[in-house]
């Protein structure tokens, strides 16, 4: 308990530090440049990336090995979303980590199929909501990235991932993660991103630290 606690303090510590560089504005501290040059490194480095990840783990209260495949959406120079889908295991316990938007959005379509039968006209608006609330699991991301860029090819990224789903040991949860990257631009399109991080489900008893690295491109 006393280390969840010492990694959970060390992660909002970062947070806070994040977010007053954003809403300061100021960027000198960490780019040792004025705000002009800020935007042009952060021009240098910003857009959507396709990730591949390789990565350990302690959910399971020991190591285990991770892979996975996640894509962030980039807003803004600050502002990303993020997609994850990853498996990792342990001996013969498995674990399965996907966005909760998607579950959510086959759960409402399988209920739609299941009533695709009915021909009741006093359900067409039923139905038409139905099919804006799948579109809309499906689009919803699994958690938010706030970027600082460190010059023109580096970046600090701390992330928060409150909707994600994990299947593990005949179990099933939402799970939430935390944590910081360092992403370097290599070249104008290849990315390289070590990570760590504090992940746990909602439910259950199973958490700890995560870590490892992306390799991937950038748009």
């Amino acid at each position: 308990m006393k280390l969840k606690t010492y990694i959970l303090t060390l992660f909002i510590s970062c947070f806070i530090l994040t977010f007053n560089e954003i809403l300061a504005g100021d960027y000198t501290s960490l780019s040792g440049n004025d705000t002009s040059t800020y935007e042009k490194e952060a021009s240098n480095i910003q857009g959507s990336k396709l990730l591949f990840s390789y990565g350990r783990n302690r959910i399971f209260n020991n190591w285990s090995t991770e892979i996975g495949i996640s894509y962030e959406l980039n807003l803004n120079k600050n502002i990303s979303f993020n997609y994850r889908f990853a498996i990792s295991s342990f001996n013969d316990v498995h674990n399965y980590h996907v966005n909760s938007g998607i579950i959510a959005g086959l759960y409402l379509l399988k209920n739609s199929l299941d009533d695709s039968g009915n021909d009741d006209n006093e359900d067409s608006d039923v139905s038409y909501y139905s099919k804006f609330a799948e579109i809309i699991c499906f689009l919803l991301p699994e958690g938010i990235n706030f970027h600082i860029p460190m010059n023109k090819s580096s970046e600090l990224i701390a992330y928060i991932n409150p909707l994600g789903y994990e299947f593990f040991d005949n179990e099933e949860s939402l799970s939430y993660e935390i944590g910081i990257r360092l992403s370097t631009v290599i070249g104008s399109k290849f990315v390289i991103m070590p990570y760590i991080g504090y992940r746990a489900p909602y439910i259950g008893t199973y958490h700890g630290a995560t870590l490892g690295v992306n390799v991937g491109i950038k748009f």
